[in-house]
């Protein structure tokens, strides 16, 4: 899917938004957008409008994803988890696809967070140049990251649209950012795969997010 850049304008984006609902015919939605249900979100980096009348929980009730387009136009499914600590930007048009993939990034989260040692590792030594690779657009659709939110990380710093960036970059990003370190982490392991590079330790149970 490709991705928008610039902002749109609110009246169209929820118009837009609206017409994705079942329960009316595609002209009843475009003309009742039903303003109320419609929710202007920025955490996480990204800018979006979520309906709160178009939403689908999972089947253990740990997660609802709502039907949701960013400020440039991208209709995603905005998975929020129960306790509203996380969230998840899916791209994909089904929502039960959508909470498939923020489960997975979430245990996958939770695996390497158990190294997370390791990944401020690389990052300190990225910095210290100690150790340089690349990070890519490749990379971030490995780690366990939304890609919307990895684009909205380097839209902030400047660097929309690019598809590599330097390591000691992502490690700066890092600090805004930690999510990053996820990135930054699948990138090593790519390098280290490629090069045979030393680094930290071998990770345990990286290799099954991949």
């Amino acid at each position: 899917m490709p991705f928008a850049t610039a902002p749109m304008r609110r009246s169209r984006l929820l118009k837009t938004l609206a017409a994705e609902r079942a329960s009316s015919s595609p002209s009843e939605r475009a003309a009742n957008p039903g303003a109320d249900a419609f929710v202007h979100d920025t955490s996480h980096w990204v800018s979006l409008w979520y309906d709160q009348d178009n939403a689908c929980p999972s089947d253990f009730g740990t997660m609802t994803a709502y039907r949701a387009i960013t400020v440039q136009g991208d209709l995603i499914w905005y998975v929020v988890f129960e306790n509203g600590a996380s969230v998840y930007h899916a791209l994909c048009d089904d929502p039960r696809e959508a909470i498939t993939q923020a489960s997975e990034a979430q245990s996958a989260q939770r695996q390497l967070m158990d190294q997370w040692h390791s990944v401020q590792a690389i990052a300190r030594d990225l910095l210290a140049g100690r150790q340089k690779f690349d990070v890519t657009l490749d990379d971030a659709h490995i780690a366990p990251m939304c890609p919307l939110g990895f684009r909205a990380v380097m839209a902030s710093a400047g660097l929309f649209g690019f598809k590599r960036i330097s390591g000691k970059t992502a490690a700066r990003l890092m600090k805004a950012e930690p999510q990053m370190g996820f990135v930054i982490y699948a990138a090593w392991m790519r390098a280290r795969a490629q090069t045979g590079m030393a680094g930290p330790r071998d990770p345990v149970g990286f290799e099954a997010m991949c």
